[in-house]
């Protein structure tokens, strides 16, 4: 009879979270947090600058864009990116990237 009342009691009783679950979900949250706050502080940023470009010339324009596009294109061919795409552009990959991204063209 005692052997059953301690069944009774391990099956009945809640299950609670271990300590490395409860320490993986609490990183996860830190970065989650802290995530939201560097968008946050970009789109603040960058908010002046995304709805008034009317104040520069488009000289100005085109130079920054070209800037930013400078240096994305050395830092991707820095890093090897170009390799990379080379092995996925034959494949069904590049295909279904474009059909799921034509929609927001």
């Amino acid at each position: 009879m005692a052997a059953r009342l301690e069944e009774r009691t391990t099956v009945d009783s809640k299950p609670t979270i271990k300590m490395p679950e409860l320490l993986v979900f609490a990183k996860l949250f830190v970065v989650g947090f802290i995530g939201a706050e560097i968008f946050r502080a970009a789109f603040y940023l960058g908010y002046g600058f995304g709805h008034d470009p009317k104040g520069f010339a488009l000289w100005a324009k085109v130079v920054g864009v070209l800037t930013g596009l400078a240096i994305c294109l050395t830092y991707m061919v820095k890093r090897g990116a170009h390799r990379s795409a080379a092995k996925v552009a034959p494949t069904a990959v590049m295909l279904l990237c474009v059909v799921l991204l034509s929609p927001l063209v």
